[in-house]
């Protein structure tokens, strides 16, 4: 990464601010527009609005119904449990799930949210710290292995959602500390990053896809949304969802031949809700210089991918399914595995992480996997990262501001959970590879000219070129053999 922070102009910092309520209205327009919810179900009656208390929306594959009740919303409102904003919050953030490709999983989901807020009156810190036991470890003990994994994601990912609204309380900071915490597989996936060596071979393969002539441009184009992902978000720390639903397609600025990107980072303001974390707010970078290299990657995805109609969003979902479609008919002996998708994504003009989390899997599987015969112990999820870019930002020494500034958060305290993972690289072994190397050689003492020049003519790097990367920048080779051993420099010197 060359030093992102530096490129920091405080010209470009400001909020942005959206009132929860704009959130709202352009939800339900988009809800209106596909046509999403009912009046009648075999069971429930609703006047099918936005602020109904119960949501009839279709089962596409079984041509039935799945009711959505949120009558407790009201119930806890007349306790004085939930605040408006909260009801609206907790509407948005299942209207974006039905319009980013719900699944039949969706009520369920909706019914263990419910469970958790109810059994905790609504995340009150006193009640979750109860002397007589955790509830929310009381509601969710009597599940185990994958179905309680899912259901602890469930409940973390409405957090997650809460805490981009910057609405976070104390008592649902103390929630998402509970539910990390439980003796469950989900936890190790979800606060571990890919051993080095998977990290790597995922970089590795990425780029030898793009440079492979055995794959057509359509297919190169299928995934060309991963590339960008992977070239953006492990430099700049954006939220997938950043990324996916919130990037436009006028995202890049070209100013004084120097080049940025514009992030849709949307926070409330001026939140009254009582028990709402409000330590000092940090402001927010929005326009981030970017290299020639990404401007160019993300100008000609957009211009490739025109075509194929408008979208709301940067990557174009039509065009996925475009290309998708072509590779099966056109190439179905070749690309056999690519199949045309049976459940289409109801709101076709938005890109969402509910496409680029089953494109990265699709990738591993076909191209890592099937193609090159490569076994990751672990794969990467779109979330990863936004861990690695903030853990590299913290080794670089950034100060916590600067990061918290690049990557969405208006306090410090959001970036906890984010450096625990700095132990991946302290403990990794590439760290110990490079420092064992400093300390042995003393190469901080010797100019770098002296060790360029004062080489022997006759020494050659330990592998033929050809078969080596070539450093983006153009000015080497990496010699290292992805497939037999993934540290195979020179014990010598570096190359």
């Amino acid at each position: 990464m060359s030093r992102l922070i530096d490129k920091i102009d405080i010209n470009l910092v400001k909020e942005e601010i959206v009132d929860i309520e704009e959130i709202k209205s352009n939800l339900n327009k988009r809800v209106v527009q596909n046509d999403i919810l009912r009046k009648e179900s075999r069971t429930e009656t609703s006047d099918a609005t936005f602020d109904s208390d119960i949501w009839i929306i279709d089962k596409p594959l079984t041509q039935g119904y799945i009711n959505l009740n949120m009558t407790f919303l009201s119930e806890l409102k007349t306790f004085k449990r939930i605040t408006d904003k909260e009801i609206t919050a907790f509407r948005c953030f299942f209207a974006e799930k039905i319009l980013n490709k719900y699944n039949t999983s969706i009520g369920s989901e909706l019914s263990v949210i419910r469970d958790c807020i109810m059994v905790t009156n609504n995340f009150d810190l006193e009640t979750i710290d109860s002397p007589y036991g955790n509830p929310i470890n009381q509601l969710l003990d009597t599940y185990s292995g994958k179905t309680k994994s899912d259901k602890i994601n469930s409940i973390l990912e409405y957090l997650y959602y809460l805490d981009e609204l910057d609405i976070l309380t104390e008592g649902q900071n103390k929630a998402i500390e509970t539910l990390m915490t439980m003796d469950t597989s989900r936890q190790d996936n979800a606060r571990e990053l890919p051993k080095e060596k998977d990290i790597m071979a995922f970089d590795y393969y990425l780029k030898r896809f793009y440079k492979d002539e055995l794959f057509s441009e359509d297919m190169k184009m299928l995934y060309m949304p991963l590339l960008i992902w992977w070239k953006v978000t492990t430099v700049i720390p954006m939220r997938p969802s950043e990324l996916c639903s919130k990037l436009t397609r006028a995202c890049l600025i070209e100013e004084d031949e120097k080049y940025y990107i514009y992030v849709n980072r949307i926070k409330t303001g001026d939140i009254s809700n009582k028990g709402v974390v409000r330590r000092g707010r940090i402001p927010l970078l929005n326009k981030i210089q970017i290299t020639k290299e990404i401007y160019d990657l993300i100008s000609d995805y957009i211009e490739k991918t025109n075509e194929y109609g408008h979208t709301e969003t940067l990557f174009s979902y039509k065009a996925l399914c475009a290309f998708r479609k072509k590779i099966a008919i056109e190439f179905g002996e070749e690309y056999g595995y690519i199949t045309i998708p049976v459940e289409q994504k109801i709101d076709e003009e938005y890109f969402s992480i509910n496409v680029l989390g089953p494109m990265l899997k699709g990738f591993y599987k076909r191209i890592i996997s099937n193609t090159y015969k490569y076994e990751v112990e672990r794969q990467l999820n779109i979330g990863d990262t936004r861990h690695i870019a903030f853990t590299s930002l913290l080794l670089q020494g950034v100060s916590p501001i600067e990061i918290a500034m690049l990557g969405g958060h208006t306090s410090l305290s959001s970036q906890d959970h984010y450096q625990g993972n700095s132990s991946f690289y302290a403990d990794s072994e590439m760290i110990d590879f490079v420092s064992s190397k400093m300390h042995r050689r003393s190469i901080s003492t010797k100019a770098l000219k002296d060790i360029i020049f004062n080489k022997e003519k006759s020494e050659e790097a330990p592998r033929n070129l050809e078969q080596c990367i070539q450093t983006e920048d153009g000015v080497g080779y990496c010699t290292i053999d992805i497939d037999n051993d993934i540290l195979a420099c020179g014990d010598e010197e570096w190359r």
